[in-house]
């Protein structure tokens, strides 16, 4: 009974010595409750697998790539040197802007309209036959356009009627060059005057000359080399604007058209420079026929496709009647 009557004593005893004991004591440390990185928690992409040396090569192939597509299709900026084009471009510190996009994209709608039988303004370069064809459609055209104009100004006398081909030939000279004629290079295929680049018939490089003659042309060469020439299809004719100091068809012949690699378009620098007259020249190539040279060399004359004895005007009207002026008041 006695210990029955100690037992609550004890235990508030015991129950009191184990409050203050445990109240003195200090509290056991908190948990530390980790949570997992971000890189343990999800794997890494497949482009950062490599690090940031992996990222850096991966955008050098990249940018690599976007400018080989880029000057391959589209456009190229090249450095010209050689004295055969001078004084369209100087021997040596011409860059230029190559076309090589439109060019492609002009000759595919033509073939793609004439294997459907589609209408279209120009006809196919390529094929001389169509080209003879095309030109005498032309030349009918222009005829009874003068014939006409002719009747309105009531001159009825034929015999002072000048039988003239439609398709003058100016010198780069005369032309004065504007945007429409940067226009008309970028909308319109490939023609007589315009120049171009293209793979060396008959060894490694690039020459950079004007085309004067297409399929279905005919070359007047010297007894010596031939005579008459029939220019093929699917090949161009052409030499460089100083036919004294150029190797060019006259020397290896009509060029295949598969050589061709773009079309210069204007000359990146200088963009600004004094020609042979001391004017300033503009940075647009425009086209015409090769440009006068000073110590009157000339090449070989090329007759268009389906030329029969016409005239052909090599001047604008702006230079004849400078021309004129000029001799009346001598």
């Amino acid at each position: 009974m006695a210990i029955g009557k100690m037992q609550p004593g004890n235990f508030y005893f015991r129950r009191k010595f184990s409050s203050s004991q445990s109240s003195t004591a200090p509290p056991p440390p908190a948990a530390v409750r980790t949570q997992p990185s971000p890189q343990q928690q999800f794997p890494p992409p497949p482009g950062e697998s490599f690090g940031s040396y992996g990222t850096l090569l991966f955008r050098g192939f990249l940018a690599v790539g976007m400018v080989y597509c880029f000057n391959e299709y589209v456009a190229e900026i090249t450095l010209l040197e050689g004295p055969s084009m001078y004084p369209t471009l100087q021997p040596y510190g011409e860059i230029v802007l190559i076309d090589k996009f439109t060019l492609r994209r002009i000759h595919g709608e033509q073939k793609h309209r004439r294997k459907h039988g589609g209408s279209h303004r120009h006809v196919s370069i390529c094929q001389g036959q169509e080209r003879l064809e095309h030109a005498l459609q032309l030349q009918a055209a222009y005829e009874r356009q003068q014939k006409k104009k002719k009747n309105n100004e009531n001159r009825k006398d034929e015999d002072t009627m000048v039988d003239e081909w439609h398709e003058p030939r100016i010198s780069v000279s005369d032309i004065k060059a504007t945007w429409a004629s940067l226009w008309e290079l970028l909308t319109t295929p490939l023609s007589i005057g315009d120049v171009v680049v293209l793979q060396h018939p008959n060894r490694k490089g690039t020459i950079c000359k004007r085309v004067l003659g297409l399929p279905g042309d005919t070359v007047l060469r010297p007894s010596r080399r031939g005579g008459l020439l029939v220019i093929p299809d699917g090949h161009l004719w052409v030499e460089g604007d100083n036919p004294s100091n150029s190797s060019d068809s006259r020397t290896y012949g009509p060029v295949p058209m598969a050589l061709l690699r773009g079309r210069v378009l204007f000359r990146v620098w200088p963009l600004v420079r004094l020609g042979v007259d001391g004017h300033h020249q503009s940075a647009i190539l425009v086209r015409g026929a090769p440009p006068r040279q000073s110590n009157g060399s000339v090449g070989y004359t090329v007759l268009p496709a389906g030329y029969e004895g016409q005239r052909i005007v090599k001047f604008n009207n702006t230079t004849t009647a400078t021309t004129s002026t000029n001799k009346q008041r001598k």
